[in-house]
């Protein structure tokens, strides 16, 4: 025939539904919808040691009895705290690393897509965490969440 069969699968990441060729299932390949699901789940799956602004970030959570998940994989994405009361999404935003236009361009796309989809976001940059302000800036989103 003209066409070939697909198969249906669901993302192993954020359970899309998606096309795939058979011989890709026979194989063991085909799992993710997309390359970004396929680099969230192994940057999942490789779990690597948290950065002393992720740690900063932990310890003010904890200190201040809010529920939180590390590491969250939300959609497409990992999300560096997700706070489930109020559906708040915490990133942790080295200077360095976050000015590189690349970085830059994929932090605009996560935002978009975050809130497309009813998330709140909060980008704690490294000064501010540095500094000691985040926390007032995390009470002050939560605070407002209650409100």
């Amino acid at each position: 025939p003209l066409w070939k069969p697909k198969a249906q699968r669901a993302c192993e990441w954020c359970t899309t539904p998606f096309e795939t060729k058979p011989a890709k299932v026979k194989y063991g390949e085909g799992r993710f919808c997309s390359r970004r699901c396929l680099g969230s789940w192994v940057a999942k799956r490789n779990a690597r040691p948290a950065s002393y602004l992720e740690v900063a970030v932990r310890a003010i959570l904890t200190a201040i009895a809010e529920p939180f998940k590390e590491q969250e994989p939300i959609g497409p994405w990992l999300a560096d705290f997700y706070v489930p009361r109020c559906n708040l999404v915490i990133e942790c935003d080295g200077e360095y690393w976050h000015s590189r236009p690349r970085v830059a361009a994929r932090d605009r796309q996560k935002n978009g897509w975050m809130f497309r989809h009813g998330y709140r976001l909060l980008r704690l940059p490294e000064s501010v965490i540095r500094d000691g302000s985040a926390t007032k800036a995390i009470q002050q989103v939560l605070s407002g969440a209650t409100a």
